[in-house]
């Protein structure tokens, strides 16, 4: 184990990891609701272009997914096509600018449209999304807790934490509740996809690079293929799987079966067996698999931070 005492950090993923659904169509709606009177591009032909888009680039890209296995570097190859990614994100973005989907939308229509989203059960929070967001509370120990998200707009998911605290049971701790950072992108998103847009696992990964400190125990908790590269440079990299598991959740579990990482259950009976290497160190002497670790609901992982907060 590591003897000096070291800072628990948590960064979450947002859709589909705090959110038991993606939310994108949310964020699309405050731009068709703002601009109903406008002959605006269908969403769903935006969709599918960025399909289309994908998909081209898919069968265009070498080496295949089946070329990128278990061997030596196939994570970096991974990280190599998932970075790929970025002109087709791009374009994606460029086509949302052209539609004008975005128009005259500001702040408040953001904040009010989550606010809304909340109160009428359209955006559920994972169970146990309270009291894993409470560890970023103001004690000198906890552990601060961050989301990172590929998400369109930080403003929405900061007006949906704070309605769903002010909503929740325990609302009137709502004004206590101190703010979580949110990296995110910001509407109207930036044509041409600036360099400061998160939109890929490689936006993501400079991004928690960027904010984390040099002796932070990083605990990074993700549910897709864009999560892949936070989830294998955290100290501990965790995954939500529901049952059954949904399409991305399938499809990060391939990949990481494909790569010949261990993937277990989190326990804290597992984090002490495993000692340092669970702290991303992958060479222990003993030449095992990097472990991502498993879980099916957020208090899981809520126990186990308030179990490795004395050990690291």
């Amino acid at each position: 184990m590591v003897n000096k005492k070291r800072t628990v950090r948590l960064f979450l993923d947002w859709d589909g990891t705090l959110t038991k659904k993606d939310t994108l169509h949310l964020v699309t709606a405050i731009g068709y609701d703002c601009n109903r009177d406008a002959k605006l591009t269908p969403w769903d032909d935006i969709v599918q272009a960025y399909i289309s888009d994908y998909k081209q680039h898919t069968e265009s890209y070498s080496p295949a997914a089946e070329e990128r296995d278990a061997e030596d570097g196939a994570a970096r190859r991974e990280s190599n096509w998932l970075a790929s990614l970025k002109p087709v994100e791009t374009r994606s973005i460029e086509r949302v600018q052209t539609a004008d989907i975005f128009r005259g939308v500001i702040k408040q229509d953001v904040e009010s449209a989550a606010r809304l989203a909340v109160q009428k059960h359209k955006l559920q929070l994972r169970p146990g999304w309270r009291k894993l967001l409470m560890h970023h509370q103001n004690s000198a120990t906890a552990p601060s807790v961050s989301i990172i998200s590929v998400n369109w707009s930080a403003t929405f998911i900061q007006a949906c934490v704070e309605a769903a605290f002010q909503f929740s049971a325990s609302g009137m701790e709502s004004m206590m509740v101190a703010p979580i950072p949110v990296y995110a992108n910001e509407l109207p998103l930036v044509e041409g996809g600036s360099d400061s847009c998160i939109s890929t696992s490689t936006d993501k990964l400079k991004k928690l690079r960027q904010v984390r400190e040099d002796d932070d125990v990083i605990v990074y908790v993700g549910d897709s293929a864009t999560d892949f590269d936070c989830l294998n440079a955290a100290d501990v990299g965790i995954c939500v799987r529901d049952d059954p598991m949904g399409s991305s959740q399938q499809e990060l579990k391939e990949t990481l079966d494909r790569l010949g990482f261990e993937t277990l259950r989190l326990n804290f009976d597992a984090y002490k067996k495993f000692g340092q290497y669970v702290l991303g160190r992958a060479d222990d002497g003993n030449n095992r698999k990097r472990i991502i670790w498993w879980v099916e609901d957020l208090d899981e992982i809520s126990k186990f931070i308030e179990e490795i907060h004395g050990h690291v």
